[in-house]
Parts: structure tokens; C-alpha cells; sequence
């Protein structure tokens, strides 16, 4: 299924629309790329795959875990966080970690990776410090 939709050419030349060519990426880059080689729009579309896949098995482990919000807050709260970052850092794959970095700070989206952040931070702070004081104080 999927290697035939990456050795098309109307798939490949569609993404490479979307997402840029591999050559925007900035000159300071180039001397980091005997660390981070170059890959192909196939390798990319695959690695993309891979981590938004994890990404949202892994949160919606942590939506199991939501029944029990009162009392293990820290096993939600990392699941879904963890695989939030799973699944946003495949997105790295297709553009590029600086790319992607410059896109998500853009004057258009900045507000909505603030927010995105935020909640995650939130999320892990009422999950292991403001929850655990509150549930203590409850049954204890």
C-alpha cells in the first residue's frame, strides 16, 4: 500500500509542493550535515509516519488512563504530553527541525504554538504538582 504511494511520482512531486524542496534549508545548516544527512521524500513521508503513529498510539494510552485522573494524574498527563511531542517532532521530517521551528513561530502561527506549549506545560504541572497536593489533602 504505502511503498506504492511513495513511488509515485504525483504523490512525491505533491509533498514536495506542500512541504518545500530539501534545498531552503538555511547555509549555517550545511556544516551540520555530515550529522544530520539529507533525506529522501520517500525517508521523510516514511519517518513522518512512524512518529505521528506512535505519537497518537501513545495518547491515547493516556486517554485510558483518563478514568483514573483523580488518582494517577502523572500517567496521563506524561502519556498524552509524550505523545503530543512524538507526533509534532515527525512533522520535523517533512520540513526540517529549522524549518519547522521558523514556520511555527511565524507572525501567523505563533499564537498557536504558544497556546499548544502552554497546555502541554499545564497539563504536566497540575498532573505532578497542584493535583498530587490537592489529593493528598483529600484523603489524608
Amino acid at each position: 500500500g504505502f511503498r506504492l504511494l511513495a513511488t509515485m511520482p504525483g504523490v512525491t512531486k505533491f509533498f514536495k509542493g506542500i512541504f518545500g524542496n530539501e534545498e531552503e534549508e538555511d547555509n549555517w545548516t550545511d556544516q551540520f550535515s555530515e550529522y544530520c544527512p539529507k533525506l529522501s521524500m520517500k525517508t521523510r513521508i516514511i519517518c513522518w509516519g512512524v512518529c505521528f503513529g506512535l505519537g497518537m498510539f501513545i495518547s491515547f494510552l493516556g486517554g485510558l488512563f483518563v478514568l483514573r485522573i483523580t488518582t494517577q494524574p502523572e500517567i496521563f498527563a506524561t502519556l498524552y504530553t509524550v505523545g503530543n511531542l512524538i507526533s509534532i517532532s515527525g512533522t520535523c521530517f517533512l520540513w526540517g527541525p529549522c524549518s519547522q521551528c521558523k514556520k511555527m513561530w511565524d507572525k501567523e502561527r505563533w499564537l498557536a504554538s504558544l497556546i499548544f506549549f502552554f497546555s502541554m506545560a499545564v497539563t504536566l504541572t497540575c498532573a505532578f504538582a497542584v493535583i498530587q497536593h490537592y489529593v493528598r489533602d483529600c484523603f489524608i
